[in-house]
């Protein structure tokens, strides 16, 4: 038998526990895969505050869940150097940041992409 990892018999108490259809239990929990990148910070929505960003030249999805001292930062990107065309304030090339996501969509979209800060 292949020696599991110490850390991992530590995160899972039960590596017998078996899985029962259509019943719930503490032996089987959900863990989300969330990947993590880093991308470009192209500005931030108005409307629900969130940081547009992507790893192309384009928009790749909208991060939500922004600290409050990465928003005071941004807060004074924006005010410095941000473009307000509507709704959206855009920002110039070059700033970076970190968001963690699900996946990727066909056409290359984050799917619940969330801030993680900004790359220094």
């Amino acid at each position: 038998m292949r020696s599991e990892p110490r850390a991992l018999k530590e995160w899972w108490p039960n590596e017998k526990s078996r899985y029962v259809l259509g019943q719930r239990s503490a032996a089987w929990v959900k863990v989300k895969n969330y990947q993590e990148a880093e991308v470009n910070v192209f500005g931030y929505k108005k409307k629900d505050g969130a940081v547009l960003v992507g790893t192309e030249d384009r928009v790749q999805g909208h991060a939500i869940g922004i600290w409050p001292a990465d928003r005071a930062i941004l807060r004074e990107l924006l005010d410095y150097c941000g473009e307000d065309k509507g709704g959206t304030i855009w920002l110039p090339p070059g700033i970076r940041g970190r968001v963690k996501f699900k996946t990727l969509t066909p056409r290359r979209h984050m799917r619940d992409c969330s801030w993680v800060g900004f790359k220094v």
